[in-house]
């Protein structure tokens, strides 16, 4: 399977909302670190770059369970 091929994964409703806390646990992190002004410019940029993967995946996650609960 190819890194760009869709998989379905079977998890219910409550895992994906902790999986979406999860997320947001990360992205704060990430954005802590990036205001940290004793912390190198390379980290910061790591930081950055991190943080937009996980904004990206919590917002498609997001979408999806908005999608699933509008289809109830």
């Amino acid at each position: 399977m190819a890194n760009n091929e869709m998989m379905n994964l079977n998890l219910t409703r409550r895992d994906v909302c902790d999986i979406l806390r999860a997320i947001t646990s990360v992205r704060i992190d990430f954005r802590n670190e990036i205001r940290d002004e004793n912390i190198s410019e390379d980290r910061r940029e790591i930081a950055k770059s991190s943080l937009e993967m996980w904004d990206r995946l919590h917002e498609e996650i997001k979408k999806q369970l908005t999608a699933f609960d509008d289809a109830k």
